[in-house]
Parts: structure tokens; C-alpha cells; sequence
């Protein structure tokens, strides 16, 4: 999908998402010489929102994008599940009864609010911001609502939001549209 082929190229990973327990191995006698591209670059996409968690020390970003070729199922050529790590606080999207690193959806008049996870590793206080919200159009509204609190913020107007929150996981926030 997108454009892969059998050979990955140099300096570039994957992951691999197992349905059951097993062994991947990869030897150097896999290694070719090959014309592939790059994958990874440096464009600028449109409607995609990046909110990034942080304690002060680690950060972890999940990003809502809008796309006009994508379901609101799992798109394995948008969408990317989480990996979650136990011992640094995590931001994620629900899809389902997934939580997503990506979450693509079609448009933002389909999709007005996306569901915004969180797990902090210890109790404490916790900063969100979000950044990219220049690549929608001026006339939408990004709004983030805290349901632990009431609150409701303009991400246009600040986009930065501290708040405490006690050790695990949370389905906290609503992003609105």
C-alpha cells in the first residue's frame, strides 16, 4: 500500500502488527541493493491536527488527520494503531475499541468530535498542546473539551492546556470541530 514494495529503504523501519505469537527474523543475507525511495518526507498535509502529552520530561504526540479517501474503519493506508508504553504518558484516539497513534477520517462534517485517551504513568500534571492547527481552513473550529472539568478551550486561541490527572488511563477529552 502507498506506493511499498518488497524492499525497504535504507534508514527506514517498520512495525509489524501480529495476530498471534510468533518470529519474525531478518538476516543480512536479506540486504539488496535497490532504486527505491525514500519513503519519509517533508510535505506539509492539510487537516492534520498534532496533540502531543507531556510531564515535563517525555512527551508522546497521536494526530487526527482528515482525508477524503478515508473510512471511518481502520485504513492500514492512513490509520496507525498504539503502542502503548506503561512508564511515559500517552495520548491516543479511540476507534472502535482501538486506540490509534493516527487517526484519519473523511471530514470533519462527518466526523465533528474524535475521542482523545490519555494514560499517565503517575499522578500529576500534565500538559497538552496541540500544534499544526494552521493546516485547516480559518473557519474551523478546534475545540478541546475536558470532561473532567466542564471546560471547553479554543486550540486556535491556546494551544496549550495543562491539567492534573491521577495514574492510569482515561477517555478524558473530546476534540471538537
Amino acid at each position: 500500500t502507498n506506493g511499498g514494495t518488497r524492499y525497504i529503504p535504507a534508514g527506514q523501519g517498520f512495525f509489524v502488527n501480529a495476530s498471534a505469537a510468533g518470529t519474525l527474523g531478518v538476516t543480512n543475507a536479506v540486504r539488496t541493493h535497490s532504486t527505491q525511495d525514500f519513503w519519509k518526507s517533508d510535505e506539509n498535509r492539510m487537516n492534520r491536527l498534532s496533540l502531543t502529552i507531556s510531564n515535563g520530561e517525555v512527551n508522546d504526540e497521536t494526530v487526527i488527520y482528515f482525508h477524503q479517501d478515508a473510512t471511518p474503519e481502520l485504513d492500514y493506508s492512513f490509520d496507525a494503531k498504539k503502542m502503548m508504553a506503561e512508564a511515559s504518558p500517552q495520548a491516543y484516539t479511540i476507534m472502535g475499541d482501538e486506540k490509534m497513534a493516527i487517526n484519519t477520517l473523511n471530514n470533519t462534517t462527518q466526523t465533528p468530535t474524535v475521542a482523545l485517551g490519555i494514560s499517565a504513568p503517575a499522578e500529576g500534571e500534565y500538559t497538552l498542546t496541540a500544534s499544526n492547527i494552521e493546516s485547516f481552513d480559518a473557519s474551523t473550529p478546534i475545540l478541546l473539551e475536558d470532561i473532567a472539568t466542564g471546560q471547553k478551550i479554543s486550540l486556535r486561541e491556546m494551544s496549550t492546556y495543562t491539567f492534573s490527572a491521577g495514574e492510569g488511563t482515561s477517555e478524558r477529552f473530546v476534540v471538537h470541530f
